[in-house]
């Protein structure tokens, strides 16, 4: 799971690697968790960086608690997150295709 004691190893992995990322960059969270505020700020510095470098950010196969979090942490903030994301229903309900999902900013996720 990425959290608060594991978004320092996580940043690193990408620290070397982002120049030579392809243009869209795809996160598969399908056995993993985003499981507090630490998390999503460390996606949100990940996402800033590749966007400075014109690549994007998606997030894929994330859990519904995993979504909640991201939700809440966007809640009430000007703008969305710089990446997109979809979950594991998503992906269900498109024949195993996912759909990027978008947060509003007054009412959580938006499918």
């Amino acid at each position: 799971p990425l959290f608060f004691g594991s978004t320092r190893q996580f940043e690193q992995i990408f620290s070397t690697s982002a120049k030579s990322d392809p243009p869209s960059v795809r996160l598969d969270f399908s056995e993993s968790r985003v499981i507090d505020h630490s998390a999503v700020e460390s996606l949100q510095n990940l996402s800033d960086k590749y966007s400075e470098m014109g690549k994007s950010v998606r997030l894929v196969g994330l859990c519904t608690d995993s979504t909640n979090v991201l939700s809440k942490y966007y809640e009430g903030r000007q703008g969305a997150p710089p990446f997109q994301f979809s979950t594991h229903s998503d992906a269900s309900q498109t024949n195993g295709k996912s759909q990027p999902s978008q947060i509003s900013n007054n009412q959580g996720i938006a499918a």
